[in-house]
């Protein structure tokens, strides 16, 4: 995705190519709104950290455990770097309103990480060993999760295609958080799991 780091700057450039082949022309920048909206980004990106962070502390509240933890909250980067990596595909930038929909999408992409973990370890506390909890505690709520996944998507997903003006600030939002929860959806099924069976302890 382009930021709105890398528009300033080619419209900058533009600018200086401009005058160069018009130098009877005296460009003059009268106001320059890029130092507003960069600040704005980083601010954005930080807050998008502290989340992620938050997230990782609520999860080590209820595990009372760094591995499970750790374990827990080990796909969280790939789920936004999966969603970067879409975002760049379908050729969207990143801007304000789909960082605000990543920061908004913390919380909602760890769900089912949570919720399928958390049943590996109750199969483990059953006797189990790490690959066969991870197994059977996967397939037993795999359907409870991709119909958690499935209604958020179904919620955010129609904003994507409102139209007028509201639509130009919202389609990239519904977007955003619906590919965010549709790779956190396959990470929870698939990379979740072989944490588990790998890094869980007896």
């Amino acid at each position: 995705g382009t930021t709105p780091g890398q528009v300033a700057e080619r419209v900058k450039q533009e600018l200086a190519a401009l005058g160069k082949e018009r130098p009877d022309l005296n460009l003059i920048a009268v106001q320059d709104q890029s130092v507003f909206v960069r600040a704005s980004f980083d601010d954005a990106m930080r807050e998008l950290l502290i989340g992620a962070l938050a997230a990782s502390l609520v999860v080590f509240f209820f595990f009372r455990n760094l591995r499970n933890t750790l374990v827990t909250v080990a796909g969280l980067p790939i789920i936004l770097l999966g969603t970067f990596a879409a975002m760049s595909a379908l050729d969207m930038t990143i801007n304000m309103v789909s960082l605000m929909a990543l920061t908004l999408s913390v919380g909602l992409i760890i769900d089912d990480a949570i919720v399928v973990r958390e049943n590996i370890f109750r199969h483990m506390e059953m006797g189990k060993t790490p690959k066969q909890a991870s197994s059977d505690g996967t397939a037993e709520v795999a359907m409870p999760v991709v119909a958690m996944s499935l209604t958020i998507v179904a919620v955010f997903l129609p904003v994507a295609f409102v139209g007028g003006l509201i639509g130009k600030f919202l389609n990239s939002f519904g977007l955003v958080v619906s590919i965010a929860v549709l790779i956190s959806l396959l990470e929870a099924l698939t990379f979740a799991p072989m944490l588990s069976a790998y890094l869980f302890k007896q």
